[in-house]
């Protein structure tokens, strides 16, 4: 899972709440899959962070500048998918989800998927912005209420 930043707000808690049902879910029916937690910018909410880390899950925080676009992000990002072998890429978020974007464009066999956590209509998208998304996003998940 991919984050920009860990503010309260309905992305960040909608990535908590998932993680912890899914940690309690796959307890009781003994199952495991091993998620890794990245939040790129170093904007943290204390209570949220205390609660993402007790979940036990690989959580990394890159403390990256807002906007900050220096290139040793992209590096650790890659690290971590290699270093996990992690096949999916969750993003959550516009910010996150241009990193993930660069991930996928150097590991093809990357899947992403993107939460639309707004009601930014792809019409709003220019055509390049169209092109990149069909070809480099494999799943979208709308929240609904």
């Amino acid at each position: 899972h991919l984050i920009s930043s860990l503010e309260v707000g309905g992305a960040e808690k909608l990535l908590v709440e998932f993680l912890r049902e899914a940690v309690q879910s796959e307890a009781s029916n003994n199952i495991r899959v091993h998620y890794t937690v990245v939040v790129m910018n170093d904007q943290v909410n204390p209570a949220l962070k205390a609660e993402l880390d007790s979940l036990g899950l690989g959580v990394y925080y890159l403390n990256r500048p807002e906007g900050h676009r220096h290139p040793k992000y992209l590096y650790q990002l890659m690290r971590i998918i290699h270093r996990h072998h992690i096949q999916v890429v969750h993003a959550h978020n516009r910010g996150s989800k241009l990193w993930a974007m660069l991930c996928k464009a150097l590991t093809p066999h990357l899947k992403l998927v993107m939460t639309l956590h707004n009601t930014q209509s792809a019409s709003t998208f220019s055509r390049t912005q169209r092109l990149l998304h069909r070809r480099l996003i494999d799943m979208h998940i709308a929240i609904s209420g």
